[in-house]
């Protein structure tokens, strides 16, 4: 498996291939909802097995936070480790470039048993965000 921080619009475009399929089509999110305005300043992720991309995620610096966004496995690879590896190598990167920056997130409701795992702690009432129910997520500091 190899991970990395996209760097050419080729593989941006299998970050967005990863998430109309994940996003759009299997959850029913409005393409004008997940293809948003951040997409530019964002820094995306890419997790690959030979030749073939499986999951990818972004996250963005805003004022004293930096948001993880956009976290998606296709789902003939879940259950693999490779959300995890992705996850802890976004947050490494985001340590050594933003290490002054709260790490944060809104995390699908269902998904939030994997973030806890893997030490990240929910916060406060469940809200809609595309119409599925989220809960914001932290990191804490160590």
């Amino acid at each position: 498996m190899k991970i990395f921080r996209v760097s050419s619009d080729e593989d941006y475009q299998r970050c967005l291939e990863i998430r109309r399929k994940v996003f759009i089509e299997e959850q029913g999110v409005d393409e004008d909802i997940e293809i948003d305005a951040h997409e530019k300043e964002a820094i995306y992720f890419l997790a690959e097995i030979p030749g073939t991309a499986c999951a990818t995620g972004r996250f963005r610096p805003y004022k004293q936070l930096l948001k993880f966004e956009r976290i998606a496995t296709l789902p003939e690879f879940r259950g693999k480790g490779i959300a995890k590896a992705l996850m802890k190598t976004m947050q490494e990167v985001g340590y050594k470039e933003y290490p002054h920056h709260l790490q944060v997130m809104n995390a699908q409701e269902d998904a939030i048993p994997f973030y806890e795992k893997l030490g990240w702690v929910a916060l406060g009432e469940p809200f809609f965000e595309a119409e599925i129910p989220h809960k914001v997520m932290i990191f804490p500091p160590s």
